[in-house]
Parts: structure tokens; C-alpha cells; sequence
């Protein structure tokens, strides 16, 4: 595919748009079976050391912050793992100190231990030291989610402030040090926020082929009026175009990339009725469901309405009894 092609698929509709998708579930049934993979997910924490234009829980909004007690998060990761759950993901802020790595170390370990390394986790904690990558690594996690937003540097720098603490750079190099320490490595894409264009999302996804990585997470921009994205509506696509895009991303990226996992966010359902079993229908193939507990849920405010989301069972074959680990990192670690 070329980028001329890869535009027009992108804003593909109607007849042009269900043959595209059809195309990817092809491929993903050829390349990672029918399952759809159900993770828990437990957001840790909403402390935040960045400034990030776009996101709801930056560190300059007024916001009432929370870190759950290790007790608390252990017993609800527990609580998975006796329902039925092997695999997790454990999502914060972007904190960097050495209490912060230290508290999720503990965790790991206790999860480790009463599971008996028989529940995969997933980190999705923003940029961290080598040390920090290896010592949660060595702790009991398998996977790490750091998402790149956009791979153009200039428009990276339009959502984020122009510092050291939101360099471009450090997020490449945080990524090639997970893939180092032999992570499965995910990343993926924010769609349809201001000032991007389709052509940039043309390249982001041929950028994300080219990180080679075992899994992506992307989904469309929710306008937060506590940031400084929220003053553009003059520029922004509208709900059903975010939506639509976004599906036709997951459903290219499943093609190209075919064996990776690819997530069906709960931002979808947000921006749209069913928007999350339509990504499942365009390619996608994990899920999460999230176990924050109903008081904390609203402090996670990344975007308006997400703790009021009530996900139903999307798929009848809905696996959670399953590592779901990608077949891409499988294959390149000779397990398959």
C-alpha cells in the first residue's frame, strides 16, 4: 500500500469501508485465531507529572488525586485471578521517582507469588528509567504500553509543552529500552485531535510498522474542557469522523502488522454507541474491563464520561482464562 492508497482507505465509507474491514478480520482470524482477549484493568493512580495538553489527569488541573494502597491493588488483582483472569494491566500517571518504582515492584511481586507467575501483566506507566524498566521487568512484568500519540515531531509538540519532562526522543528511547529488556512492547496513536491531518495519520501507522511492536492501543480524541486542546473546535472532526477513522487505523494496522494484538479501547464506546465491538469487527482482539473500584473511577478522568461507560459482553468468544500474550513476540522469541 502506498500512502496515496493508505489515505484513501483511511477515509474509506459505505461498501468501500465494510470490504476493508472485512479484509482485516481475514487476516486476523489467519493470524491470531477468533479469541478476543479480555485483560482486567486496575488504574493504580492518577498522579501525573506531566503537562500534557490533551489529557485530563495532566499535573496543572484541579483534581482531587489518588494511589491505592499495594494491599488494595493486590486484592483486586487476587480477586481477577480467582475469577478466572490471567492477565492484567496496571495503569497510572506518568511519576517517576523511587518510591513510585518501588510501589509497583511490591506489587508485581505479590501478584506473582500467589499466582504463581500464572497472570501476565501489562504496565501502561509512561517513560521510566532503564533501571526502573528492568527492576519492574525482573519483578513480574511482562508487558508495557507507551503510547507515542504521533509520530510527527513538529504536531507532537503542539499537544505536549516544549521541555525536557515531554521530549519526542525520550519516548522513542524509553521504547527501544523495552524492547531491550524484551518487554512486549505496545504503543499506539491518539486520532482526530486538533491540527492533525489525515496524512499524519498515514504515517503514524506506517511509523508503528516500522516499530515492529507486538501490540498497539490507540483510540479517538475526547475533547477534556479542563486542557488547553478543548479551545479548538474550529479544527476538530467530528464524533462519527474520529470514529470512523479509527476504525479504519485498526482495521489497516491489522493488515499490515497482521499477527500483533490490538485493542478495542473504551474510548470508542465513549465517542459512540457499540464503538468498541465495531473495533472488534475491524481487527482489534483484546478488550479491557476495567476493576478500579466505582468510587475511584471518576478520579481517572482522562476524558468527560469514562467512568460512567457500561461495557456489555462484546463477542462470544471472550477468552479471560488466557495470557492472550501477542503471537508477534511469540514468534520472535521462538515459542510458536
Amino acid at each position: 500500500m502506498n500512502l496515496h492508497n493508505l489515505e484513501s482507505l483511511l477515509l474509506s465509507r459505505g461498501t468501500e469501508q465494510n470490504l476493508l474491514h472485512q479484509e482485516a478480520c481475514e487476516v486476523k482470524m489467519q493470524s491470531v485465531g477468533q479469541n478476543i482477549y479480555n485483560r482486567a484493568l486496575i488504574e493504580v493512580s492518577n498522579i501525573c507529572h506531566k503537562n500534557c495538553y490533551y489529557c485530563g489527569i495532566r499535573k496543572n488541573i484541579d483534581l482531587l488525586r489518588y494511589q491505592l494502597s499495594k494491599e488494595l491493588v493486590v486484592d483486586l488483582a487476587i480477586n481477577a485471578y480467582e475469577n478466572g483472569f490471567r492477565s492484567l494491566v496496571l495503569q497510572s500517571g506518568e511519576i517517576q521517582s523511587t518510591k513510585f518504582t518501588n510501589y509497583i515492584a511490591d506489587i508485581l511481586k505479590e501478584i506473582a507469588l500467589y499466582t504463581k507467575h500464572n497472570m501476565h501483566i501489562t504496565l501502561s506507566c509512561g517513560e521510566q528509567t532503564l533501571d526502573t524498566l528492568l527492576l519492574w521487568k525482573d519483578s513480574g512484568a511482562h508487558r508495557y504500553l507507551l503510547r507515542i500519540e504521533t509520530s510527527n515531531i513538529e504536531l507532537y509538540h503542539k499537544i505536549h509543552p516544549c521541555d525536557k519532562l515531554h521530549s519526542f526522543q525520550q519516548r522513542l528511547a524509553t521504547l527501544k529500552h523495552l524492547k531491550e529488556l524484551n518487554y512486549q512492547v505496545g504503543s499506539g496513536i491518539l486520532i482526530g485531535f486538533p491540527f492533525q491531518t489525515v496524512n499524519d495519520l498515514v504515517k503514524d501507522i506506517l511509523f508503528l510498522k516500522s516499530l515492529d511492536v507486538d501490540m498497539i492501543g490507540l483510540g479517538p480524541y475526547i475533547e477534556h474542557p479542563n486542557t488547553p486542546m478543548w479551545n479548538h473546535p474550529d479544527i476538530l472532526f467530528s464524533k462519527i469522523e474520529r470514529l470512523n477513522i479509527t476504525l479504519n487505523t485498526i482495521a489497516l494496522l491489522r493488515i499490515l502488522c497482521k499477527d500483533i494484538n490490538i485493542a478495542s479501547s473504551t474510548a470508542l464506546e465513549a465517542i459512540a454507541p457499540h464503538g468498541r465491538c465495531a473495533a472488534l469487527s475491524a481487527g482489534a482482539n483484546v478488550i479491557m474491563t476495567n476493576l478500579t473500584p466505582d468510587l475511584i473511577k471518576s478520579k481517572y478522568d482522562l476524558y468527560p464520561g469514562k467512568s460512567q461507560i457500561v461495557l456489555n459482553n462484546p463477542d462470544p468468544f471472550l477468552c479471560r482464562n488466557d495470557w492472550g500474550d501477542s503471537p508477534h513476540y511469540l514468534k520472535r522469541n521462538n515459542q510458536i
